[in-house]
């Protein structure tokens, strides 16, 4: 069987499973759409970069910082109990993103809810809370330092004073003035060094990029669209390749057999089809079956076939009878497996005749155990099959009485007498 038949039997002979499991798939994102609440996305855009970044890979990290902040349960607590929204921390935190926009420092904050007007207040919350918290991280330390070197410049600067004042008594009373001098050398190179850091520390800050609020969300979120026509196809692509696996499983348990894969299974040629199934009243409605039947007779060396209906209880003595008028062709008799023939004379074999089978099949059949019967008789009778004939209709169901008589049609039949002696 090549893949050409095995695409047409799983294709033209599941069609409806497959179409069924194909729906399935296409109706249940629609019911899950149907099914789902509406939610609101709110974005808003902020800065926590020191310095700009160079290109996407700094963006990215600086989006995965933005996002670690934004997603902890504390954090998300927080801007909660600020909003006075009562919600589930964790949720919230699944529903927050953080994207960078291009390779720029500029990250874009979003938030989904299922209210327009929270979805708002949740990310400009929290857009407020991540900035705090990165301003914190990154220039709290320099603050601090820049506080600390202002108070030292003051008490530097008191300190001059005081020995400059000190210096100008102490003239006016004409002592030595050796050791202020070296003092206020002292406390104006401290001085110095002491304006110098905070001349630094100015600088580093005016060159960071601190971190801030770049552009809020308003007052609601926006719809968040249900992307229904993605949805739909994704479903019908998986529903189909579901029903193409099922069909495919199911053609591999129960095969369907047409007409060629029929005589494949029985290694038989196909001899007609038939347009409809054989009756006891009408003959062979093929004008090429009786030379197609001598044909395979000659090859096989038989001068008697049996007529064999499978699956379907058809009589097949009509064209039994037509075909066995033809003068040169062999004699045809009907064979009924397992109830016994309309004519049981008829198939006992001749001295010296050899006989064949044709097996008279629908022109499709489920599966290989409706040969059972016929194979078990070419077993046992050790007749070869010679040719198929199909028609048009289904398999039909035998009687557990048929059934049961199935042994005694092939264990009845008379050993063939060898050519040459007496009958």
């Amino acid at each position: 069987m090549d893949l050409n038949e095995a695409a047409q039997r799983i294709l033209r002979r599941h069609w409806v499973l497959i179409l069924l499991v194909t729906l399935i798939g296409v109706g249940v994102p629609a019911a899950l759409i149907r099914a789902q609440e509406n939610t609101y996305l709110a974005t808003a855009r902020i800065v926590i970069g020191a310095t700009d970044t160079r290109d996407g890979q700094e963006a990215t990290a600086l989006a995965d910082a933005a996002l670690a902040l934004a997603t902890s349960r504390d954090v998300v607590g927080r801007v909660l109990t600020q909003t006075g929204l009562d919600r589930d921390p964790t949720a919230i935190s699944e529903e927050v993103q953080v994207e960078p926009i291009g390779t720029s420092g500029v990250l874009e904050l979003s938030v989904v809810d299922g209210n327009a007007r929270s979805s708002a207040q949740i990310v400009n919350a929290l857009a407020v809370e991540v900035v705090r918290l990165r301003d914190e991280a990154v220039f709290a330390s320099t603050r601090k330092l820049l506080t600390d070197t202002d108070y030292y410049i003051a008490v530097a600067r008191d300190r001059i004073a005081a020995i400059e004042s000190e210096a100008r008594q102490t003239i006016a009373i004409l002592r030595p003035v050796d050791a202020l001098a070296l003092e206020h050398s002292q406390a104006m190179e401290q001085l110095s060094s002491l304006e110098s850091q905070r001349q630094q520390l100015v600088e580093a800050l005016t060159a960071s990029v601190p971190p801030r609020v770049v552009d809020a969300s308003s007052t609601t979120g926006d719809l968040v669209p249900a992307a229904l026509t993605t949805r739909l196809a994704i479903g019908a692509v998986l529903g189909f390749v579901l029903g193409v696996a099922l069909a495919a499983t199911r053609e591999s348990l129960r095969p369907t057999l047409s007409g060629k894969a029929i005589a494949r299974h029985l290694g038989a040629p196909l001899l007609a089809r038939l347009r409809r199934a054989p009756r006891a009243d009408t003959g062979v409605s093929d004008p090429w079956l009786p030379n197609y039947l001598t044909l395979a007779a000659d090859a096989a060396g038989v001068t008697a076939v049996e007529l064999v209906p499978v699956g379907r209880r058809v009589d097949v003595s009509g064209l039994a009878r037509d075909l066995g008028d033809l003068k040169g062709g062999p004699r045809v008799v009907p064979l009924v497996l397992g109830a016994g023939g309309p004519d049981d004379e008829g198939r006992i074999p001749l001295a010296g005749e050899r006989v064949g089978i044709v097996a008279v099949t629908p022109d499709v059949v489920k599966g290989t155990a409706v040969f059972a019967d016929l194979e078990r008789h070419v077993e046992l009778a050790r007749r070869p099959v010679i040719g198929v004939i199909t028609f048009r209709g289904r398999v039909g169901r035998r009687s557990s009485s048929q059934a049961a008589g199935q042994h005694a049609a092939s264990a009845e039949v008379p050993e063939q007498t060898p050519a040459g002696s007496g009958s």
